[in-house]
């Protein structure tokens, strides 16, 4: 879960996640609160310029 945390504590997310709404995601959808950091991470990657190719393989 902490990888969840620093993801959300991104600007681009607006308002802040309770721990408790972190916890209820991962139990209710176990799939994508695994694969959100590394979305996250392909996002920042696509502000920053990096090639669809780059952000595919991340993804993999």
């Amino acid at each position: 879960m902490p990888d969840r945390r620093e993801s959300l504590a991104d600007p681009i997310f607006a308002n802040p996640v309770s721990m408790a709404s972190l916890r209820l995601t991962g139990t209710s959808m176990p799939a994508l609160s695994r694969a959100f950091p590394a979305l996250h991470r392909a996002v920042g990657m696509m502000r920053i310029g990096h090639s669809p190719e780059a952000i595919l393989t991340l993804l993999r």
